[in-house]
């Protein structure tokens, strides 16, 4: 790895050439307002004790199309990569608060709408819209990080708006990034000096560290075709295997809704069974919340919930469905049950079967055993809506 490393080390030779020279600043704003961009890259990862895979990306990225700036940009990024036992392949596509992203065997999609929580990270705009792989070396992304560079004190940088970069007229920027007196990053960054989009990012984490990496991306040319349509609808035409095969939830939770509720079968927290058939019908309402007691709002849930049944005047059974195992963690979370509440365990096999993207996912179940309504996600204002679907239910 030593003579990729030498690559930025070393930069590339500055030769003078005659144009305008745009500041670093312009090229920030040129990368960041980019309406349509398309190109192919290659992205070579090195790792220190010899180990290299090179992957070939497909990058699209436009301006959003919704109002939530959850992302600079709205994109779709498809990827190969050879391997032994054949050519393996993936996609993510991200545009107004959803995310699919197929990796391995796995399509994991992800709905803010749904959940919040993994598009905001410690409460901030970090989530899998941004760390999802490759987002960072498309334009709109690039910016971002110049940004950082240019403003953050940790960063030292030279900029050259005019030079030749094998035999090519380029913008060039190199830079380093030095944590509590240790370099933890050296990059380098060559632009298009027309179009100001990029050519090659070369970017080596943790130099002279254990864990080093090299990556070095290199960009076919540029062009402006639009992004594919990128929703749910269009991605499954666009894969269907992949959704077929591969998706972790057939369909989503939403649309169970005027669907009988599937049969399950699952344990107590006392041993025994709680079963019930497809279509059977119920003495009262029902709300059945599948929780994944590891999530912080899990207890929240569960008051509201009780709340809202404290409110109706119906009788209301409540079920508490765990996706884990863990007794103790559902007990932590339900605490001792009240007259009409079942608290069940590894319900894993009922969130596949109802469409559960992401935790809570709540129920409301009339008494024909099937599915009147259903909320996703925790809300502050949780048991009032509770209250008001229990309101309707028959």
């Amino acid at each position: 790895m030593k003579k990729a490393i030498s690559i930025i080390l070393a930069a590339v030779a500055v030769i003078p050439a005659v144009a305008s020279k745009p500041d670093f600043t312009d090229v920030i704003n040129r990368l960041a307002s980019v309406k349509d961009y398309h190109s192919k890259a290659s992205v070579n990862v090195q790792l220190p004790q010899g180990t290299e895979v090179t992957y070939d990306l497909n990058l699209w990225s436009t301006q959003s199309a919704g109002d939530k700036h959850l992302a600079p940009c709205d994109y779709l990024i498809e990827w190969t990569l050879p391997t032994p036992s054949g050519e393996a392949s993936g996609f993510t596509a991200y545009t107004d608060g959803n995310l699919f992203r197929k990796i391995d065997t796995r399509l994991q999609e992800y709905h803010f709408e749904w959940d919040s929580i993994p598009f905001l990270i410690n409460n901030t705009l970090n989530g899998v819209q941004r760390n999802s792989q490759f987002t960072n070396i498309l334009p709109q992304f690039i910016a971002e990080d110049l940004a950082q560079i240019r403003d953050n004190e940790n960063w030292t940088y030279k900029f050259t708006a005019d030079t030749v970069n094998q035999g090519k007229p380029a913008i060039v920027l190199t830079g380093r990034m030095t944590l509590n007196g240790y370099l933890a990053k050296n990059v380098l960054y060559i632009f298009d000096p027309k179009t100001f989009m990029p050519r090659q990012i070369e970017i080596e984490n943790n130099p002279t560290n254990i864990s080093e990496q090299l990556l070095i991306t290199k960009y076919d040319a540029t062009t402006t075709e639009k992004v594919p349509a990128l929703t749910e609808a269009e991605l499954i035409e666009r894969y269907p295997s992949d959704f077929d095969n591969y998706r972790e939830n057939n369909f989503s939770a939403e649309s169970m809704k005027g669907k009988p509720l599937p049969g399950f079968s699952l344990p107590s927290l006392t041993g025994e069974r709680y079963q019930r058939q497809k279509g059977d019908p119920l003495a009262s309402p029902m709300v059945i919340a599948i929780l994944d007691p590891s999530i912080s709002t899990t207890k929240s849930s569960v008051d509201a919930m009780r709340s809202a049944v404290d409110m109706t005047p119906k009788s209301v059974d409540l079920i508490f469905a765990s996706i884990s195992s863990d007794i103790d963690g559902l007990e932590s979370a339900t605490g001792l049950p009240r007259n009409g509440e079942y608290m069940l365990l590894s319900a894993r096999s009922l969130a596949r079967s109802c469409g559960v993207g992401s935790y809570p996912t709540f129920f409301i179940i009339d008494t024909r055993g099937n599915v009147s309504d259903v909320i996703i996600g925790y809300l502050n204002n949780l048991a009032t809506s509770l209250l008001e679907k229990l309101a309707i239910i028959d």
